[in-house]
């Protein structure tokens, strides 16, 4: 029973090497190939109430999304709340005069511009991307500004503004024997961020992936909420295709043997790649069977690279995208055939100073003159 348990305990722990991941570098790659944000959408529910302390004011709203995608009966310009006298006032918007000289007065209590009023008037504020108020009045009073979204598209200038993306190796990239069974695992960091001066709600991204990824995790992701100035970070495991041995040449003449191997890489892969060279796989098959470790060159591109005996084991290396631009050029000079050996005929063996093939013959004569002379005598 002990030995069954044992055994069993050592099944576990080799299983347990066997799924283990290859140790990966924490260090975020600048040159790789990483998710996209291609889309964002949000909600806004902003609210701004100014007092005028002067006779004079402006707003500034900057937005993440065109005018048009807010919510035209939600979104207002509200003046004139606890009027305590009649005023007169001129509006503003994005440069555009909604009238001169307007009264108001303690009956009438205030005026209400919706959004939709706002862009039937002038139709081109509808494309902009701020709201830029000014108010000027006879006297102090409030102006209140709320603008709502729901689910309004931002602009791609926002979208590409508001995303940094980073990735890291989660597995480091080795290289494979065929494309379809080379991958590594990343882990791309997604900072959503902004500065638009209030806070945006139900924060969602879309997410486009490299195309030689393999898997697809997430297409969108919720943020929930992001407060002005602030950021929301979010993390996306997923595989993407390694490199992978495309071709092997053999220019070898004589003695001297030349191989060249080329590798297909999706990206460019910076100092991170492992290359074993295990001379049994069935890629070699044929062109490697005479290497000679002690004279063996390896190079990349015609630039030496070094190299350990295991097989012929790379690490570290630098793998450039395409495959016509990652050759490896193994050089070795193959060690010249042992002849085998001459074996003497047993007949021209010497014995006695002579070889047995001339003793032979004169035995054989001698046995001819003995039959001849018993022969005449009868």
């Amino acid at each position: 029973m002990k030995q069954f348990i044992v055994a069993i305990s050592a099944l576990i722990f080799l299983l347990m090497l066997a799924v283990t991941p290859i140790e990966a570098t924490s260090t975020y790659m600048t040159t790789r190939e990483d998710i996209t944000v291609s889309a964002i959408t949000v909600d806004i529910a902003n609210w701004s109430n100014l007092t005028m302390s002067t006779t004079n004011t402006s707003l500034n709203l900057t937005l993440p999304c065109l005018v048009s995608n807010l919510t035209g009966a939600d979104s207002y310009v509200l003046i004139g709340i606890g009027l305590s006298e009649n005023i007169s006032y001129n509006l503003t918007i994005n440069g555009n005069a909604f009238n001169t000289t307007s009264q108001l007065d303690t009956d009438n209590e205030y005026s209400n511009r919706s959004l939709t009023n706002i862009t039937t008037k002038y139709s081109a504020i509808a494309s902009q991307t701020y709201l830029n108020i000014e108010y000027q009045s006879n006297i102090t009073g409030n102006i209140t500004v709320y603008i709502v979204a729901a689910n309004a598209y931002c602009t791609a200038t926002f979208v590409t503004s508001a995303q940094t993306v980073q990735q890291k190796d989660v597995t480091t990239p080795e290289v494979g024997t065929a494309r379809g069974t080379s991958y590594f695992t990343v882990n791309d960091s997604i900072n959503i961020t902004h500065t638009v001066g209030y806070n945006l709600y139900d924060v969602n991204i879309s997410l486009v992936y490299p195309s030689h990824r393999i898997t697809v995790p997430n297409s969108y992701l919720n943020l929930g909420s992001i407060t002005n100035n602030s950021y929301s970070q979010n993390y996306v495991n997923y595989q993407k295709r390694g490199p992978y041995i495309k071709e092997v040449e053999d220019d070898s003449t004589g003695l001297a043997h030349t191989v060249d191997i080329y590798v297909d890489c999706e990206e460019v892969l910076a100092q991170t790649v492992i290359f074993e060279i295990t001379l049994s796989d069935s890629v070699y098959e044929g062109y490697l069977d005479t290497v000679d470790y002690d004279s063996l060159i390896v190079e990349y591109n015609g630039a030496d690279i070094d190299w350990t005996e295991g097989s012929i084991d790379m690490e570290d290396l630098t793998l450039k995208s395409g495959w016509t631009t990652n050759k490896f050029t193994l050089s070795w000079t193959a060690e010249a055939p042992v002849p085998a050996p001459v074996v003497e005929p047993w007949w021209e063996a010497s014995f006695w100073g002579f070889q047995i093939w001339i003793w032979m013959v004169i035995i054989v004569i001698i046995i001819v003159i003995i039959i001849a002379i018993l022969v005449s005598k009868d």
